[in-house]
């Protein structure tokens, strides 16, 4: 039997474009629920998470993620400007229409945004700290040689 008898065929995915189109549904259902748990009368019913300031993490966590990956070309500061304004005006909101408007909740909601976008600046700055990699294919002794050899050339 040769190898290309025994190779398994690719199954074709979603394209990108699908898996774009989903998450960003997904951004706007999560929107729609945040909201309707930040503005619905508060009653006897339980709570789907106990502690209200986690609750606001989760919120905004899950909520900076999805936006984070359904706006792939939006600069990373605006959508944390964006999250925290949102934060800020539903507890404004909440004030006026007799919710309890608590800072320390907008706090949560920041602490949920950074715990979302801090692993990816960290592998930004980690990949900045180390340099480029070597290319597939070189060792790493002889792309060690190569760079020595850039930066005495010039």
């Amino acid at each position: 039997m040769s190898e290309n008898s025994m190779r398994v065929p690719e199954m074709a995915g979603p394209s990108p474009i699908l898996w774009l189109i989903a998450v960003r549904a997904l951004a706007l259902v999560a929107t729609a629920f945040t909201l309707w748990l930040a503005f619905k009368v508060p009653g006897e019913e339980g709570r789907l998470i106990p502690w209200d300031k986690a609750g606001h993490f989760l919120s905004f966590y899950v909520l900076t993620l999805l936006f984070c990956l359904s706006l792939p070309r939006t600069p990373k500061g605006i959508l944390i400007l964006l999250m925290l304004a949102a934060g800020g005006a539903i507890e404004v909101v909440q004030g006026i229409v007799g919710r309890d408007a608590d800072w320390k909740d907008w706090v949560a909601d920041g602490t949920g945004i950074a715990f979302a976008v801090l692993p990816g600046w960290f592998e930004l700055l980690r990949r900045r700290l180390i340099g480029p990699e070597p290319p597939s294919g070189l060792g790493e002794e002889e792309f060690a040689g190569d760079q020595h050899e850039a930066r005495t050339d010039g």
